[in-house]
């Protein structure tokens, strides 16, 4: 029989990650109307237009990934928490009922 473990600590830590690099995402989205510009001067019509198209499709993923990154990280942290407060409680319950126990015989 196969189990899967978890480390949960690390689960979150990744999810806060993921969430934070989204803020890096957004910067680099920003940059597409600088880039635009420079194309704007480029002086050849063809030129203009393909790179102009690459930029919008490329600003257009970026923000995709940063989307999805953004909602996958919300969940890893979510999980992560949902783990580590299942083990705490767990571990309370067995420590109170181990107290219980040890307790009800004096």
């Amino acid at each position: 029989m196969t189990y899967i473990q978890v480390d949960p600590t690390l689960l979150s830590s990744v999810g806060d990650q993921l969430t934070n690099s989204v803020k890096v995402l957004e910067e680099i989205k920003s940059s597409s109307a600088p880039l635009k510009a420079l194309v704007d001067n480029c002086g050849h019509p063809t030129f203009h237009g393909t790179a102009c198209e690459f930029i919008e499709r490329w600003t257009h993923g970026v923000s995709c990934l940063g989307q999805d990154a953004q909602t996958l990280g919300r969940l890893l942290t979510s999980s992560g928490n949902v783990y580590i407060d299942t083990e705490t409680r767990i571990a309370d319950a067995a420590t109170q009922m181990a107290s219980n126990l040890g307790g009800g015989g004096s």
